[in-house]
């Protein structure tokens, strides 16, 4: 019965995944001030944590970039000819599901990078996830490292039992060879924020593989420093021996937020640290004159880097060492940690190395290392393809939340870019980053701001209205007073339209939903709705038209008939009742498709919409796209390019959008788009597998191995170069493994079940 049930789950899992193919990537042009943004639609940076490894053994050494903001992964890989970076799309597909933190750490030496992450929001305690590292290919697998005890993260022993390694998810741990025995140590602060904490690993000492992944605490006071208070004011100890102690201990109260980086700055072969605090714009040095096995802080530069430029960014920052300029030598890379509240332009502060290993000296390069070759519009953005120009080609409004900078206020706008190219090769052009000039609306205590805007002739004049959402959860209304044809020309814009409001994060769409010939207004929000028995019932409110074709006029309580704040009872998969919808309704000969973005970034599509609204729409796809563009995805459709096939400009929430060129033609009908990515050199069928697994390869086969997902390796065979071959499988329990196909040049890895 187990494995029946299994099948059906992989069965529904599969059909799922055929109908959510991954979409390919459209790489439109877009221009500002004349110039050509090499990525322009990388999607955007703001709490971005670097590593790097070589992630497709290309013998380079890619930049690994995962931003807690929206927990997106992006990847620059080298090219040493051109001696410039560029971005890999198809390398981040194999990544798991990411929260908070994660680092490229090869904590087994064996040449495949693995990940330290998060499992506060992946499993639940506040701990150290392992993502081991699997070669298929020319790229790198990754399954979640079991461990013998109640969650599959880090432990170690205290006492007569083990207990898991804490690392608040606000936090970040550092991970080195401490003592330099040759394995991967981890720093931390204390659960309480005061010390930093050394947990040793212990493999080399015991004889074990790397494999083992084992700890204790070696250190409860590493470098004999505390952080005092609710400032980041480091307290250094007199002793070599000796923690150092609170100035007023009974006063003292503490924070929990700090960064960690571990490295050698002076060149003295110690590790030192570079310290973010909570509560502070800057980075704090300490330097260790101790020795590898008792780091001893003596000395500390409370505004890093005293030698040339101080890091100095709101709020709460961290460091990273890469080596950028591939030059041989660790650099050190500064940016914000903190979600929402931190500095989001500028705010990945380079430091190049251009001393020695032996003399490291560093010297700020640039502010936007990555970020500034982006369209970043700080935070959040919502976009709009429409022809405002009245042109024939299709342009694109995008609303933002809005810039921090070091002022700490926040500055959305309406932002235009003008398709300056032609009906088949679209490209855009900024013609107005203040379009409409809504940031004059932005006054007061509580100012409006993440403008999401959509169109529709609610009039009945010829030309296309503007209702914008806003952070508050009403609506701006632009009466379009240009007539038929003619470049938008707007009235002033009128402020909690109707009084309408859904709570936060309005993002409406105008759509004559119950096809009575007048246009509704469809509008998600940050939260779930309920319905009268106080029930999750949906994540879209309808608010229907009951005036006139000319004069539309709408009820603002949204939980009376004929409105309803239960649509289609369609509802996403939140963080609590948080979802952040954001609905698109599409008419395709007479019936509607209805989609949205979401908090993780999943797009949902629904049909059976009209004849629904106060019933149930049928969902049609959960994750259309696959397209792991980070979190509060807002997207707008339409067919730019003139090929039948409709185009996605998806925005997230880090201020930045992607193109997507989707699989749903402008009739309503579904196409295959092949995946160029799709590595075809080995089959194996069939899958899910009973008794026997067929293989068939483009290379001779060497050795055959099945893996369960731990990385054990259970069952071996040789074979003699053929390039057909099976493997009886009847033996092996019902489950999830890894078989990997050894050639003489080459090594590849795949999922298959055994039923």
């Amino acid at each position: 019965m187990k494995s029946r049930a299994l099948l059906f789950f992989l069965l529904i899992f599969c059909f799922n995944k055929i109908n959510s193919q991954l979409l390919e990537r459209f790489e439109v042009p877009f221009y500002v001030n004349s110039v050509k943004i090499k990525d322009a639609l990388a999607g955007g940076l703001n709490n971005p944590q670097f590593s790097e490894g070589d992630l497709n053994f290309d013998g380079q050494k890619e930049i690994f970039i995962f931003d807690r903001t929206g927990n997106v992964v992006l990847i620059y890989e080298y090219d040493p000819i051109k001696t410039e970076y560029k971005l890999n799309f198809q390398l981040k597909n194999s990544f798991p599901v990411l929260r908070d933190f994660a680092t490229l750490v090869d904590f087994n030496k064996d040449g495949v990078m693995d990940i330290f992450a998060s499992s506060n929001s992946t499993q639940g305690p506040s701990g150290i996830e392992v993502y081991q590292g699997v070669r298929n290919g020319n790229q790198t697998d990754f399954f979640l490292r079991r461990f013998n005890q109640s969650y599959n993260i880090i432990y170690y022993p205290l006492g007569n039992q083990f207990v898991n390694l804490i690392v608040n998810y606000l936090d970040l741990a550092t991970y080195d060879d401490i003592d330099h025995d040759g394995d991967i140590d981890i720093l931390s602060f204390s659960p309480d924020g005061v010390t930093v904490e050394w947990y040793k690993n212990i493999s080399k000492e015991r004889g074990w593989s790397l494999d083992s992944l084992s700890f204790i605490r070696q250190d409860v006071c590493y470098g004999k420093f505390i952080e005092s208070g609710l400032t980041p004011e480091i307290i250094l100890s007199a002793s070599a021996s000796n923690c150092a102690k609170l100035k007023n201990e009974t006063n003292e109260t503490r924070h929990s937020g700090s960064t960690l980086l571990s490295l050698d700055l002076d060149g003295n072969n110690l590790q030192d640290l570079l310290i973010g605090d909570l509560s502070s714009d800057n980075i704090v040095a300490v330097y260790n004159h101790g020795n590898a096995l008792n780091a001893w802080m003596t000395k500390q530069d409370v505004t890093w880097n005293t030698k040339d430029t101080k890091a100095n960014l709101f709020t709460f920052n961290a460091a990273f060492k890469s080596d950028i300029n591939k030059d041989g030598l660790e650099d050190i890379i500064i940016c914000p940690n903190q979600r929402s509240v931190s500095e989001n332009i500028n705010q990945i502060w380079y430091y190049e190395n251009i001393g020695t290993k032996l003399e490291p000296s560093f010297e700020l390069n640039k502010k936007d290392l990555f970020v500034g070759e982006m369209l970043d519009f700080g935070s959040t953005s919502n976009p709009v393809f429409v022809d405002y120009n009245q042109d024939g080609l299709v342009d694109l409004l995008i609303g933002t939340e809005g810039i921090i900078d070091q002022t700490h206020k926040q500055v959305p706008s309406l932002i235009l870019f003008k398709n300056t190219g032609t009906s088949t090769q679209p490209q855009y052009t900024l013609i107005d980053s203040n379009y409409l000039n809504f940031r004059k609306y932005i006054t007061g205590s509580l100012p409006p701001s993440s403008f999401a805007p959509s169109f529709g002739d609610m009039d009945n004049d010829g030309d296309l209205d503007m209702l914008v959402g806003e952070y508050y959860g009403s609506f701006f209304y632009c009466e379009n007073i240009a007539g038929s044809g003619k470049e938008f020309q707007f009235k002033e814009a009128i402020y909690e339209y109707q009084n309408l409001n859904v709570g936060l994060y309005s993002t409406p769409f105008i759509v004559d939903l119950d096809r009575d010939g007048l246009l509704d207004i469809v509008t998600g929000s940050r939260t779930m709705n309920n319905n009268s028995n106080f029930e999750l019932c949906g994540a879209f409110i309808f608010f229907k038209n009951q005036g006139t074709k000319t004069n539309p006029l709408f009820n603002a309580d949204a939980t009376k008939l004929p409105n309803t704040n239960c649509l289609g009872n369609a509802k996403l998969v939140g963080e609590g009742s948080k979802v952040f919808s954001s609905p698109i309704i599409l008419d395709f000969n007479g019936k509607y498709k209805f989609l949205s973005g979401s908090i993780y970034g999943e797009t949902y599509i629904w049909k059976d919409v009209e004849n629904n609204i106060y019933s149930n729409f049928t969902k049609e796809n959960g994750n259309y796209g696959q397209m792991k563009e980070g979190a509060n995805t807002h997207f707008t459709l339409a067919d730019i390019n003139a090929d039948g096939i409709l185009d996605m400009c998806i925005a997230n929430q880090r201020g930045g959008f992607s193109f997507f060129k989707t699989t749903i033609k402008t009739n309503g009908e579904y196409v295959d788009i092949k995946n160029s990515h799709l590595d075809e050199s080995l089959k194996i069928f069939p899958n899910p597998a009973l008794e026997i697994l067929n293989i068939q390869s483009t290379l001779p086969i060497e050795k055959i191995s099945i893996l369960d997902q731990t990385g054990k390796i259970i069952l071996t065979n040789k074979t003699l170069g053929t390039f057909e071959t099976s493997v009886d499988i009847k033996n092996i329990s019902s489950g999830i493994y890894f078989i990997n196909i050894l050639s003489k040049n080459s090594s590849i890895t795949r999922k298959f079940v055994k039923k």
